[in-house]
């Protein structure tokens, strides 16, 4: 017989000061970002780290909405490929207190990217991988997630993924990959202003609770004290 675990409404409202690495891709209109930035204080949010999409030039964006209450950092997201070993020898890299914004090309190259890290490492960088696929995350193997998180890597939890919005599936991956102890860092992964309302009840089992309550307290410790140097 299965045995049905329990679910119990957890919010997220009033426990992230720091939303790090909300996706300007998935907000394509500059209203869109404009509105998502307008609400993330009525979540407790006080600074948004916003990444930028892969292979765009951060000043040639706009700057990022003026919003009360609300402290706003763009950072460039970086593609974690082979290429990056020989890129980071020869130019620094944008970050926030030493955290850097990746997303992977090529999942199946993951046996591949110990040089590339090694690099990143080695100059004092902390690699964070972005979330910003949710369906496409669901499909990452989570022993490739280990392998990355043993070579020094941070994974990024969206909070609108463990609450359903992207389906079943990136959901119940993610509830895998937390309670392996995969995430480390947030982001509330809202894409509207409406979405803030299912940050505030999202139904996880049981069991997960002390573990998510463990990911926000560490992401609290990374970020508190985070400042940018772009």
């Amino acid at each position: 017989m299965f045995k049905i675990r329990k679910k119990y409404p957890f919010t997220f409202k009033d426990k992230l000061t720091t939303d790090f690495g909300l996706s300007m891709a998935a907000l394509r209109e500059p209203a869109q970002l404009a509105g998502v930035l307008q609400v993330l204080p009525l979540l407790g949010v006080q600074q948004a780290v916003v990444a930028a999409p892969p292979d765009i030039d951060t000043a040639e964006l706009p700057a990022l909405p003026t919003v009360a209450g609300l402290s706003t950092t763009l950072l460039p997201t970086y593609w974690l490929d082979e290429s990056l070993e020989a890129y980071v020898r020869q130019h620094p890299l944008d970050h926030y207190d030493k955290f850097v914004l990746f997303t992977l090309r090529d999942w199946a190259a993951v046996g591949r990217l110990k040089g590339a890290l090694f690099e990143v490492r080695s100059r004092g960088y902390t690699p964070v991988i972005l979330h910003h696929e949710p369906k496409a995350f669901a499909k990452v193997k989570p022993p490739a997630v280990g392998y990355l998180v043993d070579l020094g890597c941070l994974f990024q939890l969206n909070v609108s993924t463990l609450a359903g919005k992207h389906g079943k599936a990136a959901k119940a991956h993610a509830e895998a990959l937390l309670a392996a102890g995969h995430f480390h860092l947030i982001t509330t992964g809202i894409r509207s202003p409406q979405d803030t309302t299912e940050l505030t009840t999202v139904s996880v089992g049981t069991n997960l609770l002390p573990v998510l309550d463990q990911v926000i307290a560490k992401h609290a410790g990374r970020t508190a004290q985070a400042k940018s140097s772009i």
